[in-house]
């Protein structure tokens, strides 16, 4: 996971305390020295609120920076997106957890048409959804299934085409 992404997970709330103690230790023992990642690391009680200043902290000092919500959920939707379009993924597995990492953001708010057209991911919504209407007989089920991952694969891709700018 890129600290990008760590961050906007952290933005969205799909952290833990213990997440932001691992992601310290990782950073220590990979030589990576902070008296930020020290504070994560020793404080008491190891809560998320005692833990957000010091990462913050270190993620500015680090040259990052803290996104707002909005651009918190279009990192993450830009992420996933882009493992499904890389094929490093199972196009329906990583989708279905993209939806759990977004479900703080309103999908319905601002739409034109559909559900998701907010943020571009309608129709990748709908393929995730069409699987729950795969009435054949079970011999074509594997079938069906790789047509929808397939059919994810490439609105994934089209999907990058139109929001190349992240």
């Amino acid at each position: 996971m890129k600290d990008q992404e760590f961050v906007a997970r952290y933005v969205t709330r799909n952290l833990s305390a213990i997440d932001l103690v691992n992601f310290a230790e990782t950073k220590l023992t990979s030589g990576i020295y902070s008296d930020r990642l020290l504070e994560i690391l020793d404080a008491e009680p190891k809560s998320l609120a005692e833990l957000s200043v010091p990462f913050e902290d270190f993620i500015l000092e680090s040259g990052g920076d803290i996104p707002d919500f909005e651009r918190a959920i279009n990192e993450l939707t830009y992420y996933h997106i882009s493992r499904i379009a890389a094929e490093e993924v199972n196009p329906i597995k990583e989708f279905k957890l993209l939806l759990e990492l977004i479900s703080g953001y309103d999908l319905h708010s601002g739409i034109t048409e559909y559900v998701g057209d907010n943020i571009g991911i309608h129709l990748l919504i709908g393929l995730y959804y069409s699987i729950d209407d795969l009435d054949v007989p079970d011999s074509r089920v594997e079938y069906g299934l790789n047509k929808i991952k397939q059919d994810m694969i490439k609105e994934c891709r089209n999907w990058l085409i139109l929001n190349r700018e992240n």
